[in-house]
């Protein structure tokens, strides 16, 4: 090779080195392995025992958010369950729902949405495969906002 050829890949190397992971590490966004309640949620002992819903929705959203990853703790993308309306009696007792609200710290900004998915009939699931089926369709749509967020989303069938 060259001598004048060197410094050009050196710099080249240099910028992929530098810029590439700093561009990657501000676009990951770390979403907790488990969520919360709302203290306010009004939530049958049933559904937060059995559902498993602390989790699927933060998994839905690694799955359909590439640059989504799971964490330990605390990550950028604050949420809590607000709202799981699941009464028992199968198709019997109405639409069931979920309802997340959460916050994106990016970048030095601060997004929020407020999402909700509803489930009027579903035949083929008890109540936690009804609640699961929303919250999976809410993963979606946050993984979906993530890609360009803004304050005061509402997604899903929030709007």
């Amino acid at each position: 090779m060259s001598r004048t050829r060197i410094p050009v890949i050196q710099a080249v190397l240099f910028a992929l080195v530098l810029g590439v992971p700093s561009l990657a590490g501000a676009a990951d966004v770390k979403v907790p392995k488990k969520i919360d309640f709302a203290k306010s949620a009004n939530v049958r002992a049933a559904i937060r025992e059995q559902c498993n819903l602390q989790t699927s929705i933060p998994e839905a959203i690694a799955i359909n958010a590439s640059d989504a990853v799971l964490v330990d703790g605390r990550g950028n993308l604050r949420m809590e369950i607000t709202e799981a309306h699941g009464p028992g009696g199968w198709i019997f007792s109405g639409p069931k729902w979920v309802e997340v609200s959460g916050k994106l710290s990016r970048g030095g900004k601060t997004y929020s949405f407020r999402a909700k998915r509803v489930s009027a009939l579903d035949p083929f699931g008890g109540v936690c495969a009804i609640l699961n089926k929303c919250s999976r369709a809410i993963g979606a749509d946050i993984a979906r906002w993530l890609a360009e967020p803004t304050a005061n989303a509402e997604l899903g069938d929030a709007r």
